[in-house]
Order: C-alpha cells, then sequence, then structure tokens
C-alpha cells in the first residue's frame, strides 16, 4: 500500500499544534490510547478523513514496535518532502501480513488498530470482524497445503479464498440502486434457455477452428500428455464450480473474477436486493453463462499448453518417454498461477492467450471501442448504470465480430506483405512476428475455405443480410416470416448468430453471390458484407439509437407531440418490462401463444406490460400481415430455445413473386396505409376503433385475392419488371379506394 503524505498546510498545522503543547506531539500519550481516541486528536486540527490516514500510519508504525519505526513515522507524517514508496497486493496476502503482524487479532478492543487495519483492507471493520477475517486465513493456510491430482491447490482452497474474498466484500457493500440496475437488471434480461445456446453453439464453431489453428501454424498436431490435459480441464472446472475462479484465463490472484471476461458489480452484503443480486449471479452469470464459457476456456488451455510443451521437448532433442516426461513437467508448470520456469511461464502466456481469443474474452481494438461507449452511460447514469442494461454484455459480442473479420482475410493483403520480413526476422532468432503473420494467414485461409464451402450450399434468395432499410422492404421480410442476417436451411430461417466467428465470412460470400455480376464486383460485394458485420458490436447502433431518440425528443416540429409521448411512454415501459421480467417469462408467454400480437400502447397502455405474460398475452390482438393473414408463432420448443434466431419460411405465389420484384430492384408498396394514408387516419376517428378493425380486414383481403389473380395471368407474366410493380402499386391504390368508398369515408372540410 502506499504511504500517506500530507499536504504542507496541514503539517503547518500539527506543527503549531505540537508547539503548543497538544497531545498530538506526544507519542507515549498517543501510544496509549485506543484507536478511536487516537483519531479524534488528530481530527481536532485536520479533520476525520485526514486524521484517520495519519493515524494508520502511526498505528503502522506501533505494529512494527520499533523506536526508529515511530520517528520514521513522525517525520513522515509532519514533513512534505515523504514519498510514496511499496506495491499493491492481492488481498490474500495482505491480511496474511497484518494477521503475522498480530494485526487480526486483537486481545481487545482497545488493542485493535483500525484505521491501519482499515486502510490495509480498504473497509473498516471491528475486532469481531477481523476475528472472523483472521480465523478465515488460518483455514486457506491449513489447505494451501493440499495439492489436487494435477499439481494445484484443492477445489476446497479455492472455496476458502472465494468465501473469504465474499466476507471482505460485504463489509464494503455495493450500492443497492447498482445492484438492482447492473446485476439483477441485467441478468433478467439474460435469464433465458436462448443466451447459453447461442453461446455454446458460436463457442463450439469458434473451438473447431482455433484448434485447426493452433495446429497449422505451430505445426504440432499432437501432444504428448492428453491424459494430463483431460485431467486439468476436469479439475479446473470443478474449481470454478466451487469458488467461481476460473484458472485457465487468471494472470494472478490479484485479478477480479469475470464472467465473460466482464467484471459484474457483486452483491455481497445485508438487505433483499443484495440476495437476490447474489442469487442472479449464482444462477445466470456463474452458471447459465459462465460455466460453458469455462469449460471451453479449459480445454483450449490444456490443448494449447499440451501442444506447446510437447513442441518444447522436442526441439529440445527428446523423444520417446523422455519427451512426455519433460513435456508433462513444462506442462504442469504452465498450470500454475505462477509458473517457476521460463517454460511454463511462455507455456502458460500463450495458453491463456489461446484460451481467451477461442473464447471471445480477449483484449482486442472491438472490445475496447464496445466498452468504452458502454462507460459513457454508465459514468453519466452514475449507480443507474444505463450501460449495463442497454449493453448487458460487450466484450464477447464485440469480440465475436472482430474474430469474424479475422477469418474473413481483412487483413491477409498485410500481413502477405509484412511475411518476408518476419521471416527474416525469425533466421535472426525473433520468431514473435513470424507467429502472427502465421496465425493471421492461417486464420484467413480457414475462415475463406469454410464460409466458401458454406455458401456454395445456398442460393442467393436464401440469404437476408443487415436490411431491411426501407418500411416496404420491413413488410416483406415479415411476409417472409424470417429474420435479419440469416440463412434459410430447409423451411428455416436461422440467424447467422449460430454461425459464430464465420457469420462475417459467410455475409461476404453471400453479398457477392446474391449482389456481383463480375468478378471485381464480387470482391467489392465480399467485403461490404464483411463490414456491414461492424454494426453488430454493441454500442454502435445502441448509441446511434439513443442519439436519434433524443433529437426526435427534442424535435417537436419534426414528430408532433402525441406520437413523442407515445415513443417516449413505450421506451420507458420495455426499458422496465425487459429488466424487471425475466427473459424467461416472456418467453414462456410466447411458447404458450399460438400467435404473434400487436401491443399497441396507443390502445392499450399496458399491452407491453401483458405481451410478457403467459396467458394474459392471449388477450392482445392478433398480428396480421399487409394481407391480412394472422402470424402463426413458432413451436414452445423452438421459442424456448431459439426466440426470434429461429422462424419457419413462408412460401407462397405471392411472397416468391414479391422477393423475385425485391431482387430485381422493383418491389411494390408494402407499407400499412393505417401508418402512411392520412385518409385511413381521418376514417379511424370517424368511424371507430372497432369498425376500422372491419375496414382495414375488408381492404387486407381485397388486395391479397387481386393481386393473386393478376400474378396468374397470361397479361401480367409478359410485362417487364418496372410494369409489373406498376400493377400491383395499382391493385392496392384501387382496393384503398374501394375500402374508403365501402365505409363512407368523408373528406375533412378545410
Amino acid at each position: 500500500m502506499a504511504t500517506y503524505c500530507i499536504p504542507p498546510k496541514t503539517a503547518d498545522i500539527l506543527n503549531k499544534a505540537i508547539k503548543d503543547g497538544d497531545v498530538v506531539g506526544d507519542i507515549a500519550k498517543l501510544y496509549e490510547m485506543t484507536s478511536d481516541q487516537r483519531r479524534d486528536a488528530f481530527a481536532k486540527h485536520v479533520g476525520n478523513e485526514t486524521a484517520k490516514l495519519i493515524n494508520a500510519e502511526f498505528e503502522r508504525s506501533m505494529a512494527s514496535n520499533k523506536k526508529k519505526a515511530l520517528a520514521n513515522w513522525a517525520k513522515k507524517t509532519f514533513t512534505p518532502e515523504s514519498k510514496k514508496n511499496g506495491q499493491y497486493k492481492s488481498a490474500l496476502d495482505t491480511i496474511t501480513e497484518m494477521d503475522d503482524q498480530g494485526l487480526l487479532t486483537p486481545e481487545t478492543e482497545d488493542a485493535f488498530l483500525k484505521d491501519l487495519v482499515g486502510k490495509k483492507l480498504g473497509v473498516s471493520i471491528s475486532p469481531q470482524e477481523a476475528q472472523v477475517i483472521s480465523d478465515k486465513v488460518k483455514e486457506i493456510e491449513r489447505l494451501s497445503g493440499e495439492l489436487s491430482e494435477i499439481g494445484l491447490p484443492t477445489a476446497e482452497y479455492f472455496k476458502a479464498r472465494s468465501e473469504l474474498e465474499n466476507y471482505i466484500l460485504s463489509q464494503h457493500p455495493s450500492a443497492k440502486l447498482r445492484v438492482a440496475t447492473s446485476t439483477i437488471g441485467r441478468a433478467a434480461m439474460l435469464a433465458s434457455f436462448k443466451s447459453p445456446i447461442v453461446n455454446i453453439e458460436s463457442n463450439t464453431v469458434q473451438g473447431v477452428l482455433t484448434a485447426f489453428e493452433r495446429r497449422v501454424s505451430s505445426a504440432q498436431y499432437q501432444g504428448l500428455n492428453n491424459e494430463f490435459a483431460k485431467k486439468y480441464a476436469k479439475e479446473i472446472f470443478k474449481i470454478y464450480q466451487k469458488s467461481g475462479y476460473d484458472l485457465s484465463r487468471l494472470l494472478s490472484f490479484s485479478d477480479d473474477r469475470k464472467i465473460l471476461g466482464e467484471e459484474i458489480t457483486h452483491s455481497q452484503g445485508t438487505g433483499t436486493i443484495r440476495r437476490i443480486g447474489r442469487f442472479a449471479e449464482d444462477v445466470v452469470f456463474k452458471q447459465m453463462m459462465g460455466a460453458p464459457d469455462v469449460a471451453f476456456s479449459a480445454v483450449h488451455f490444456a490443448d494449447s499448453a499440451n501442444l506447446a510443451s510437447s513442441k518444447i521437448a522436442k526441439e529440445e532433442g527428446l523423444k520417446g518417454r523422455e519427451a512426455k516426461k519433460r513435456a508433462l513437467e513444462i506442462f504442469q508448470d504452465a498450470a500454475k498461477v505462477e509458473p517457476r520456469t521460463i517454460e511454463g511461464e511462455t507455456v502458460r502466456a500463450q495458453a491463456i492467450a489461446d484460451a481467451q481469443y477461442a473464447t471471445y474474452t480477449n483484449k482486442s481494438t472491438y472490445s475496447d471501442v464496445a466498452l468504452a461507449i458502454r462507460k459513457v452511460f454508465n459514468v453519466a447514469s452514475g449507480n443507474f448504470r444505463v450501460g449495463d442494461q442497454i449493453m448487458p454484455f460487450v466484450k464477447t459480442p464485440a469480440n465475436v465480430v472482430g474474430a469474424g473479420i479475422d477469418y474473413s482475410a481483412v487483413a491477409l493483403p498485410a500481413q502477405i506483405y509484412l511475411l518476408p520480413k518476419a521471416i527474416q526476422q525469425m533466421r535472426n532468432g525473433e520468431k514473435a512476428a513470424f507467429q502472427r503473420s502465421m496465425r493471421t494467414i492461417v486464420r484467413s485461409g480457414l475462415g475463406l475455405t469454410f464460409a466458401f464451402v458454406l455458401s456454395s450450399l445456398f442460393d442467393p434468395e436464401d440469404f437476408i443480410g443487415n436490411y431491411p432499410v426501407s418500411k416496404k422492404e420491413q413488410e416483406l421480410l415479415e411476409l417472409k416470416n424470417a429474420t435479419t442476417n440469416s440463412i434459410r436451411i430447409g423451411n428455416k430461417w436461422v440467424s447467422l448468430d449460430y454461425f459464430g466467428v464465420l457469420s462475417a465470412p459467410l455475409v461476404g460470400m453471400m453479398y457477392a453471390k446474391k449482389y456481383a455480376h463480375t468478378p471485381a464486383e464480387a470482391v467489392v460485394k465480399y467485403y461490404q458484407g464483411v463490414i456491414t458485420q461492424t454494426q453488430k458490436i454493441p454500442g454502435v447502433k445502441d448509441f446511434a439509437d439513443i442519439y436519434k431518440d433524443i433529437t426526435d425528443f427534442t424535435n417537436e416540429a419534426k414528430t408532433g407531440q402525441k406520437e413523442l409521448t407515445t415513443a417516449a411512454t413505450n421506451a420507458i415501459i420495455d426499458y422496465i418490462r425487459s429488466r424487471s421480467v425475466p427473459a424467461i417469462v416472456n418467453d414462456i408467454a410466447k411458447a404458450t401463444d399460438t400467435k404473434e400480437r400487436v401491443a399497441d400502447i396507443k390502445k392499450d397502455p399496458l399491452a407491453r406490460i401483458k405481451s410478457s405474460i403467459p396467458w394474459l398475452r392471449q388477450t392482445l390482438p392478433e398480428k396480421k400481415t399487409v394481407f391480412g393473414e394472422t402470424i402463426q408463432a413458432e413451436s414452445a420448443m423452438s421459442t424456448l430455445l431459439f426466440g426470434s434466431r429461429v422462424k419457419t419460411a413462408q412460401d407462397n405465389k405471392l411472397v416468391k413473386e414479391f422477393v423475385r420484384l425485391e431482387a430485381e430492384g422493383q418491389l411494390p408498396s408494402l407499407t400499412e396505409v393505417e401508418q402512411t394514408s392520412s385518409r385511413v387516419k381521418e376514417l379511424k376517428v370517424q368511424i371507430g376503433d372497432q369498425k376500422f378493425d372491419q375496414a382495414m380486414e375488408y381492404y387486407r383481403n381485397l388486395f391479397k385475392k387481386r393481386t393473386e389473380r393478376i400474378i396468374e395471368t397470361g397479361k401480367y407474366k409478359r410485362m417487364n419488371d418496372e410494369d409489373k410493380k406498376k400493377e400491383i402499386d395499382n391493385i392496392k391504390n384501387d382496393a384503398l379506394d374501394q375500402m374508403l368508398k365501402k365505409y363512407r369515408y368523408k373528406k375533412p372540410r378545410k
């Protein structure tokens, strides 16, 4: 810990008090006082906070029980020349040091050096609490001598460390608002089956690719200690379950425990909010999201360390049993949090890097950008932690995008250009640049190869990219019952999220296949498709959406006050609903309903809430297409496991024709007339909601029947696509005019 240095003005005040004969100048009397009495003596002159720091320095000297130390304390306290020294230590190291000094085992409360203990731990504790800490430290020390099968301390040891850490955190609890918004709110959004499923599936794709990459780039295809690697992965997962520590990516014990590479606001302490927070931490963060992640990480660490240690043993000229024995020694050393050999440190560093990259928890430019955007929202909102709520996890999603771009060969030209220089550096004994180049080249080759093979399995019309942009494209997407960034497999539209890092190169391949007409154009379209994936980096779209909302909110002339109020209310209700109602409840509500629903808060202010509550959801109106067809919900199992990432494709003659026209750039107008036509809006006011619903049903059926009839005629088939678009637009306009006439629309007088 750093030594306290008081400002010159404060030192002058104390020096004056000493000259006036105050007790602060009498070291013997100070030594006889209790911690609280000493602090009060200093506080009379310098205030409570400064007195606490000065007293802590005095008690540090008392603990050493040396006259020289007391003299040094006086010198450091009363002169401005004092400088900070020492280094930060982990909490356990500090506590052990304090226990050795007797600071955590006071015989009486008067003897308890409260300020010194508080300064070292960062929290103020009572003598009784200090005794609890001391007992826990002794238990940790007892368990530290026991080793598991792989040479690490046992899971019970790490559990004891975790309990000590949680006890200390409970003495300095997070604010209840922060726990509610950052921990409970985030957990509610992720509390569903579909969240861990997409995480596991994406990690599986990445796992296969990175396993290939490690072998090809290192020319080491098999490790010599597969059995130990299996034992390591199993033990690491056991330790995680017992304690929450992930040793496969732990750089040191002073690091904070993280889930998916991110820090979670701790919920230790008293009160209902914190108790719910701890439940959310354990169920959602530790088990649903964290456990699969650690399982993958442990396997990747073990595989990387096994390959690297085996390669070192072989490079040392060893063979057979001798090579296996030497590789095992290196592997076992690398398994330690603090390896004892250079080889162990090298292997561990590479294994951690491989485990982080393979599980998307590495530090990267993409994740740094996303974290920075979230931090802006968090800092601006204080304990409300808006950033945590609109972007629950950013590091993993951002790194998925980043890894996808790596596999898309975006950096391949630069690495090929630098390769000769890297080869020359390797000949001079510097291997780092060559290894980076080889990994990039191998990554690019694997990504392009797998993406090319996958793209050959799909037709251009089986792919949907990042659109829709316009309203009519959105309506077509709804007609197809599709989702953006998806591929059609059989009769299902499947989100590219399930392709993990291959989604970016696959999107590029499909862009080239769908929109390019020449080889040169195919290259351009490929890179355009890859670049569109950057929009999926958390925070990029969120920041743009929030900026737009704020702009709209402050520009009444643009939206109109009534629409403005509705939009703001809608956003607030959605915000509260998604963070207070666990996602699984919303999923169950959808799974128990056979229809999609319209949650229109203009008609029902509680519609959004109702849509998330089982059985109450069925009281909402059915959602219909532009042709009046009720949109059917997915099966209960599909809804629970995949949500909106998997949908059943709609495949009738009308949809096929609109898809074909859209591909030719001649998509007819499919917008909802009740949103775009002023006459329709006026009709609704004139005839009331119930009759208006009948009018819209009539219009949609008429539009559908006439369109189905016309596309089967020879006249229509002989038209060019531009004329076909005009013909369908005319049918729509005629159907609208007939509906308005039938329901006696009256044009308002000016």
